[in-house]
């Protein structure tokens, strides 16, 4: 973006998701660029299945609300050692090239901060693709949003599977503020 390309005055939709790049302009003169990559959009998705989760205020469901004030968190009674899964059905099939995780933000608290894992997509639900692996490391000092790009993107995907391997600082527990997608 320079100084005559098109002003940010209201929201804009980004159903298919995208990346975002901006730049401040004062008195003529462009700051530094400043890009964010957006997820797809999240309606029409649901919960079709999750191995734990401790009552409905913290339900799986928070994972993909679009709200980051409320999160997933798998039951605290039992605490079930992971590893923790979580399916998303997507509605519809769509071509996913990453994922994002927002850890919980309401404290900074290792309990169901997601450190590592696999996720894998499937069209049907059934046959899943190679698991991916991530890590996502200092979450507690630092909980912003994490991206993890696929080696190779999924076309089709109905379906999105995470699966929790272990937890921030050792914790058995798993969780997320939001859970989106990247479009390829």
């Amino acid at each position: 973006p320079t100084a005559g390309s098109s002003r940010f005055e209201k929201p804009f939709p980004l159903p298919d998701g995208g990346v975002v790049k901006a730049v401040a302009v004062v008195d003529g003169k462009s700051g530094p660029l400043a890009q964010t990559r957006v997820a797809m959009s999240n309606d029409g998705w649901r919960i079709a299945s999750v191995s734990s989760q401790h009552d409905a205020t913290y339900g799986a469901d928070k994972a993909i609300d679009g709200d980051p004030g409320t999160h997933w968190h798998t039951d605290w009674g039992t605490s079930p050692p992971h590893p923790h899964t979580l399916v998303i059905d997507l509605g519809k099939p769509c071509d996913v090239a990453g994922f994002t995780y927002l850890p919980r933000q309401d404290r900074r608290v290792p309990d169901g901060m997601i450190e590592s894992g696999e996720v894998s997509l499937s069209r049907d639900g059934v046959k899943w693709s190679s698991p991916e692996s991530f890590n996502f490391g200092n979450l507690v000092n630092d909980p912003v949003e994490r991206s993890h790009l696929f080696a190779r993107p999924a076309l089709g995907a109905r379906f999105f599977r995470l699966v929790s391997k272990s937890g921030a600082a050792g914790r058995p527990y798993a969780g997320a503020a939001e859970i989106g997608l990247i479009a390829k």
